[in-house]
This record gives structure tokens, sequence and C-alpha cells, in this order.
């Protein structure tokens, strides 16, 4: 039992709510290390100078570290709930790379209106998140697979189907059978054309 059990299930259950905490809380807290550190400033002023090249104007404001965090708290969570509640890998992989794109696409839209938004924050909080449940994912079985995986291993059935009848032959009825059926005996037609003719008893 034991063995057939595990052939049929080779992964432990996951778990989608404190799976998604865990992993978007530590992706958080290596973000914030990594902007306390001082390790996206050089980043950050190579991509102003870039981006000041390319629009030729000077940068007026830019998003400040509480707004960051807050989109960087969004995307990590969100992507963690996402890709632990998607029951395929390539839906995972849709959402991780669409997700990715849509957060770079917010630099030269907030340039546009010379607002320099910072992405190596929200993009090191993401990333992590969206790796970490990745692997997780690999490794469990997530409940929204489990319906998918007992759906699979159904017998499908049609829906027209009809159950075959199942006919006796006439070798197969006994004559005792039909003459005891309500207890009358069902007399045969007589084909011969001259018995009406002969006289009766």
């Amino acid at each position: 039992m034991n063995t057939q059990h595990h052939a049929a299930q080779p992964y432990p259950p996951g778990r989608v709510g404190s799976s998604c905490l865990l992993y978007g809380g530590v992706s958080m807290a290596l973000a914030l290390a990594m902007q306390l550190l001082g390790l996206f400033e050089r980043g950050d002023a190579r991509l102003q100078q870039s981006l000041s090249w390319i629009l030729s104007d000077s940068f007026q404001t830019a998003v400040s570290e509480p707004v960051l965090f807050m989109v960087a708290a969004m995307f990590s969570f969100g992507i963690a709930f996402a890709v632990l509640d998607s029951p395929a890998a390539w839906r995972r992989i849709v959402l991780g790379l669409t997700a990715l794109v849509l957060v770079l696409a917010m630099v030269p839209v907030c340039a546009l209106w010379q607002i320099y938004f910072s992405p190596f924050f929200v993009v090191v909080a993401y990333f992590w998140a969206w790796f970490c449940t990745m692997m997780y994912t690999s490794q469990h079985v997530m409940p929204c697979e489990i319906g998918v995986v007992e759906k699979t291993h159904q017998p499908h059935v049609g829906i027209h189907a009809k159950p075959e009848r199942v006919t006796a032959s006439p070798e197969q009825t006994s004559p005792e059978s039909s003459d005891t059926e309500g207890n009358h005996q069902v007399a045969k037609p007589d084909n011969n054309p001259d018995t009406k003719y002969q006289p009766k008893d």
C-alpha cells in the first residue's frame, strides 16, 4: 500500500499561504539588505546617465524609497502567490516573464515624465520570490494540482454511450418458460391451408 501511494504521488503536498509569506518576506529582506549596503548605487548612476542621454533631459524627481518598497512588496508577494496557485510549469514561467517585462517597462514610461524609477530593488525582490517559489513547486504537489491529477486518472466515459441490450436467441428460449408464463399455453398457428376444410371432432 505504501509503495503504490508513493509511486502515485512522489512529492509531498505543498502549502500556498505560508510559502507565499515565507518566500515573499525572504526576497524582500534580501533586496532591502542589498539596498542598505549600497549595491544599487552604481547601477542607478549608469542608468540615469543612459536615460538622460537618450531623452536629452535631466530627471526632475525620483521615486522615493517607501514607494519602491511598496512596489517591490506587491510584485514579490504577488508573483509568489501566482506561482504557488498555478497548476502547470508553463503558466508559472509565463507569469514570471510577463511580470518581469512589466517591471522593466516602468523605467522608460516614468522617464517620459522625467521621473526616475530605480528598477534594481524591485527586480531583485521579485526575481528571488519567483525563483524560490519555482523551486518549491517543482518539489511539491500544490493544492491546485491535486484536482488536475485526479481528473486525468479517472476513466473517460462517453456522454452518448448507451448500454448494450442483451437479447436471447430463439434457441436459448425454452418452451417451458413461455408456457409457464402466466400459466397460459400459446398455440402456434398452423400454416396448412387444408385444415379448415377438415371435419371437426
